[in-house]
């Protein structure tokens, strides 16, 4: 049969694999509707030459159709683990038993002795592993990942980007990435096919009632720009650790692969590029390691937490606290505390290797707080450094959730408060990119994500917390919630870190003298290391964990028959990878749009979004009134502003285009003419937020904030005038509108406006502090003003109506709070 007359049965198949992934169907469902279409096609075969054709070369199960569309996955290798010790034996070479010694030069013969613990079990007639550890090797999975569509072509992107200066908007402003592109007066990442990858490892539970996890390693490539660096096909799953529980103290053995495979690929390893027909040498270097407290303790060989040396950053020694029987993380006089540096672990860590005795190695750990960790074979890894404290963890699921903790021990909420609190949050409109909170305040903030924490903190909180916390402590998570509104930002100035820094360390104190020693945690003292972690690799979200949770999600929700999962998860995952290389034609492809599968929202969403159009939106929206002649608004190329359908045509009132002549005198020294028609639409999108206008089915996203003037074109002139910056101002979006005028008789330019109508000032705008701002329910007078353009839009806002008490007369206001807080206000 030729190559056309297997087509329909090809894209046919295409969409059963991709249609697997896309929502979750397991394997026997496929193998099912498979043989399905094998018999419907052989029914219908009676009727046609053709037909029964299509019937002769249908495959009959799910290994059948991922043969015939030529599903290519990158191989894994199998490694037994023994139960008792995770030491690790490849499964082609493995005894029957653990031969490994954990103390081979221990001064007694009996503990020398080999672990001697059980590796092989059988079952139903065969030997089986009791634990398996699935591990990718890296030539098999770069040889896959290098051939795909452009990426070593997106590996080189980050050379030509644009930057501000004194701007951390990605890994390539931070310390690490610079400090790489020489290593010994040798070029690396100056070099092309050089590559910077991070490790990250975290555990999930694959079920839902029974106590077992599942501990996944991922890499992923810091050279692909942010937008791609965390799709799930260009991210690596290195291997899955298995359950039922976590190692206890270190990853040596998981981590002997990978440290072996990274030797190899320091030198430089040839690959086959496919389409450029010849061998390619790749090498990489490891930069970072991003996990939770736990983890890092055992991928970096330091001691846990809860030891008297537990920071991994610095040698602070925690004292222990007779009273309550645990140890005392307080004390914030970071001027005096040792920073830990590379050479002083690597000698610490070889003392710990090399101690013969069980009680030799706990005072290593005791007098250093440090172990061993593979990762010091590698020749350029700085272990101090190289390990980020992340952020998802330390600020959100730990100092948010531990004060929501403190406030009902020390009885500051009782459940009648926490009823109130949720009350107020129910009210507030918070745009939908931000996902709103479940309603599980009432109950303690129960099975709240990290990204509904942060929600909580720089949204939510200041608001519904107002009134129901003494004032000496509400100013204290003030404190807190402006350091994080700084730090969640999608960018960065090295000032504003200082200044974030600055409120953590005044938080951490404050907590202290409020609350005492005892409830002061080991995250509170990593907060005052963080600021060094964002030097080194730029804002929060080219460093945190919100991914790999995902991922682990997505690992999750395979289907599985209960028995040996790790090799199950692993193959689905890697068949899910390779099933996002096939393509449908056009006029199928749409059936499984992105959109219509999975939207990304809250974190993933600004992580996902290029900081080059970041970057160029803030200039657009903080630019100064004087220079809005010098800045480009039009949107004639892809753009990060863009109008949403439904768009309606209509054509230009004199009004209009008196409104609209009066604005662009002050984008454009001149301009010849305006077109007669236009487009509106009630939805736009703005670097990667999806704005609603009140005539929205949905006016979350319809509230914004600008550097505008409100009130007519003398009040644009007085700021251009003057060069004064102007006051943020608020207003609420009523339509958008796109239109086009034209330079020089010649030069077409189109534009996205957005009609506001300005909300007015409230005498006691800063009644909730720097956090929110009060406005009045009443609108300013209609003006030239009105018009803005979409890129001028600093920030979507959450918003609530509310009646506030000030003083002896209540009344109803609005309450604005900017959703997406960036560090670059003016």
């Amino acid at each position: 049969m030729q190559d056309k007359d297997k087509q329909p049965l090809q894209i046919l198949l295409i969409f059963i694999i991709m249609w697997q992934f896309a929502f979750g169907v397991s394997n026997n469902a496929i193998s099912v509707l498979v043989g399905f279409f094998h018999n419907f096609f052989k029914f219908l075969a009676k009727g046609g030459t053709h037909v029964y054709n299509l019937w002769e070369i249908c495959p009959k199960s799910l290994k059948g159709c991922q043969k015939f569309i030529n599903l290519k996955c990158p191989q894994f290798e199998r490694f037994v683990v023994c139960p008792s010790c995770d030491a690790i034996y490849h499964i082609s070479n493995c005894p029957a038993t653990c031969i490994h010694k954990q103390y081979p030069n221990h001064p007694q013969t009996q503990f020398r002795k080999p672990c001697g613990a059980p590796l092989l079990i059988k079952r139903k007639g065969s030997i089986r592993a009791i634990k398996t550890y699935c591990y990718q090797p890296l030539q098999s999975a770069m040889g896959m990942i290098i051939n795909r569509p452009n990426f070593l072509e997106k590996c080189e992107l980050w050379r030509t980007r644009y930057s501000t200066p004194n701007l951390l908007s990605d890994i390539y402003d931070g310390n690490i990435w610079n400090e790489f592109h020489t290593i010994n007066e040798i070029p690396f990442l100056a070099i092309p096919n050089n590559l910077g990858i991070g490790l990250g490892c975290d555990w999930f539970q694959p079920y839902k009632h029974v106590n077992y996890s599942v501990g996944a390693l991922y890499i992923f490539f810091y050279n692909l720009p942010r937008e791609e660096r965390m799709k799930l096909e260009n991210v690596v799953l290195l291997g899955l650790i298995p359950g039922p529980s976590e190692p206890k103290k270190l990853m040596n053995s998981y981590l002997g692969p990978f440290v072996h495979d990274m030797q190899k690929f320091w030198e430089g390893v040839p690959l086959w590029h496919e389409s450029r027909k010849q061998l390619i040498s790749v090498r990489m270097a490891l930069l970072s390691v991003m996990c939770d407290i736990p983890a890092t303790r055992k991928l970096c060989g330091f001691a846990g937490h809860s030891a008297a040396h537990g920071c991994s950053k610095c040698l602070k020694k925690f004292g222990w606290s007779s009273a309550d029987n645990k140890l005392d993380f307080s004390g914030y006089d970071r001027d005096l505390w040792e920073a830990r540096t590379n050479e002083n672990y690597i000698l610490s860590s070889e003392l710990y290797l090399h101690a013969p005795t069980k009680t030799a190695k706990q005072h290593v750990v005791s007098e250093h707080g440090v172990r061993y960790s593979l990762l010091v074979q590698l020749p350029y890894f700085d272990i101090i450094r190289m390990h980020a404290i992340d952020p998802m963890h330390n600020l959100l699921l730990g100092t948010a959730k531990h004060m929501l903790s403190v406030w009902i021990e020390e009885k500051l909420i009782s459940k009648s408060t926490l009823r109130k609190i949720a009350g107020i949050a129910t009210k507030i409109c918070v745009p939908r990119s931000s996902g709103r909170l479940p309603l599980k305040i009432e109950s303690n903030f129960a099975g709240f994500t990290a990204d509904q924490w942060k929600n909580w903190i720089t949204i939510y909180s200041s608001v519904c917390l107002k009134d129901h916390l003494p004032s000496d402590h509400l100013q204290c998570w003030l404190l807190y919630v402006r350091a994080c509104s700084i730090l969640l930002s999608t960018a960065v100035t090295k000032e504003h870190i200082a200044t974030a820094d600055a409120y953590l360390l005044q938080f951490c104190k404050v907590f202290q003298r409020l609350y005492g020693g005892k409830y002061c945690t080991i995250n509170m003292h990593l907060h005052l290391h963080l600021h060094n972690c964002i030097f080194d690799y730029g804002p929060v979200y080219s460093f945190w964990c919100f991914s790999f949770e995902r991922f682990n999600g997505i690992l999750g929700s395979y289907y599985t028959n209960k028995h040996n999962i790790e090799t199950q998860f692993i193959k689905k995952f890697l068949q899910h990878q390779a099933s996002m290389s096939l393509q449908l034609p056009q006029e199928f492809g749409y059936l499984l749009a992105a959109d219509k599968v999975e939207s990304n929202s809250g974190s993933i969403l600004y992580g996902s979004f290029s900081p080059e159009y970041f970057q160029l939106h803030l200039k657009l929206a903080l630019s100064f009134m004087s220079d809005l002649v010098r800045l480009d608004f039009s949107v004639n190329e892809p753009s990060l502003a863009t109008l949403l359908p439904p768009v309606h045509r209509s054509y230009m009132s004199a009004n209009l285009a008196s409104e609209l002549n009066s604005i662009y005198k002050y984008l454009y020294a001149s301009h010849d003419e305006i077109s007669a028609e236009y487009f509106t639409s009630v939805k736009a999108c703005l670097a990667g937020q999806i704005l609603h206008s009140s005539k929205a089915i949905t006016e979350r996203g319809s509230m914004i904030c600008a550097y505008w003037p409100t009130k007519g074109s003398e009040e644009i002139d007085a700021l251009i005038h003057s060069c004064l910056p102007g006051d943020v101002q608020f207003g609420i979006i009523q339509f958008f509108i796109e239109h086009t005028v034209t330079l020089d008789k010649k030069f077409k330019r189109k534009h996205i406006f957005a009609f506001i109508k300005w909300l007015q000032h409230h005498t006691h705008e800063f009644w909730y502090g720097q956090s929110a701002t009060i406005c009045k329910l009443t609108f300013e007078e209609s003006s030239v003003c009105n018009y803005l353009p979409l890129q001028r839009i600093y920030s979507v806002c959450a918003h609530a109506q509310l009646e506030l008490n000030f003083g002896d007369e209540t009344e109803a206001v609005f309450v604005a709070i900017p959703s997406h807080v960036s560090s670059l206000i003016r």
